[in-house]
């Protein structure tokens, strides 16, 4: 639920900044001061996370996906942050970067599956479910749709 408590934060972070740009300010810099440690060589999965989380409040997944392949330069540090980074990939319809992780559409299809419906079954717990997580969840439902949309022949 690290995530969700994350972009939580993150969402009343910006509102905050669109009425005090101090606090925007802020949040770049604070997105950009941890861009700046993974691009040095710091590999930390969580401070991956935060950035990826950054950029998704902020509007800018192209800082995502260029992160990403700079990170590329250490193939196994990239493995382990595709799940963070896959998303946001896929929605930009970056089939080459796609291709490198994902050999089976098939498979990434049932496992974002089990893994919406895992959340569904979340829906009523007093402390997970809400309003946020449904929604946290549908962006979940749109990487099966993502998923389901890439053929074969785009992988």
């Amino acid at each position: 639920m690290y995530g969700v408590r994350l972009s939580f934060a993150l969402s009343y972070w910006k509102e905050l900044g669109e009425k005090y740009p101090p606090a925007m300010k802020a949040l770049v810099e604070t997105r950009d001061r941890k861009t700046k440690e993974l691009i040095s060589g710091k590999e930390n999965y969580e401070l991956f996370h935060d950035v990826v989380s950054f950029n998704e409040t902020l509007g800018e997944p192209e800082k995502t996906i260029s992160l990403f392949e700079k990170i590329e330069e250490k193939p196994e540090v990239a493995r382990n942050y595709w799940d963070l980074a896959k998303d946001t990939v896929i929605a930009a319809k970056r089939y080459d970067i796609v291709r490198r992780y994902i050999a089976n559409p098939t498979d990434e299809f049932i496992r974002l599956k089990a893994r919406y419906d895992q959340g569904v079954t979340l829906y009523e717990h007093p402390q997970v479910g809400g309003k946020q997580f449904k929604a946290y969840n549908k962006k979940v439902l749109r990487g099966i749709w993502c998923a389901s949309n890439t053929t074969q022949k785009d992988v």
